[in-house]
């Protein structure tokens, strides 16, 4: 993936990638949820926020040892639920300082 020289699994690649897009405004967990899952032929797991929270968090074990996570934007928290940012870990002490 560009930007990270380590590997991710194909579906948490995706996530990255779509929360990346979204830049600094974030992306909602219902849009999310829709570029995730929206090409799967049955729409994706039926507790599909919960899935993909549960993603997240995995993926943020991996993010945070490389310097990056997947936070909630205006939050200051890294398990928010609502919207998702991607965020380098040293950004968001710097913004936190402001």
């Amino acid at each position: 993936m560009r930007g990270f020289d380590f590997v991710l699994p194909h579906r948490h690649q995706q996530i990255v990638e779509t929360v990346r897009r979204a830049g600094r405004h974030g992306i909602s967990t219902d849009r999310l949820f829709d570029a995730i899952y929206g090409d799967d032929m049955d729409g994706g797991p039926s507790s599909g926020t919960k899935v993909l929270h549960v993603h997240i968090s995995r993926l943020n074990k991996t993010l945070e040892r490389h310097g990056w996570w997947i936070g909630g934007e205006n939050t200051g928290t890294r398990h928010a639920y609502g919207r998702y940012t991607l965020m380098r870990i040293d950004q968001e002490v710097s913004d936190a300082a402001e």
